[in-house]
């Protein structure tokens, strides 16, 4: 019996696969800002609770008014919330614990 020379197999070479960053997104909804925060910080299961301390200059509690609906995307939840909030005078502190 005559047997054929063994078949050498094909050199696949993979590519290496691309990092793609995980990004935060989430949709603002027309209303109240104080609660799109908290709605957005909730279900992200980042935080267990807000306080939201902005007041006005007699030091009544205050909200603002976000007018429209969007969708928000950024790399950190942190990077989501501040690009909410950079068109507010208000900031977030973030504290870890």
């Amino acid at each position: 019996m005559h047997q054929s020379p063994p078949q050498k197999k094909p050199v696949v070479i993979k590519k290496p696969k691309k990092y793609v960053p995980k990004t935060y997104s989430a949709t603002v909804y027309n209303g109240s800002l104080r609660k799109n925060i908290q709605r957005i910080i909730s279900r992200s299961h980042w935080a267990q609770r807000i306080i939201w301390d902005v007041k006005d200059k007699d030091g009544n509690p205050m909200d603002f008014n976000w007018v429209g609906k969007t969708r928000v995307t950024s790399y950190t939840i942190q990077g989501v919330i501040g690009k909410i909030l950079a068109q507010y005078p208000v900031q977030a502190v973030f504290y870890q614990g």
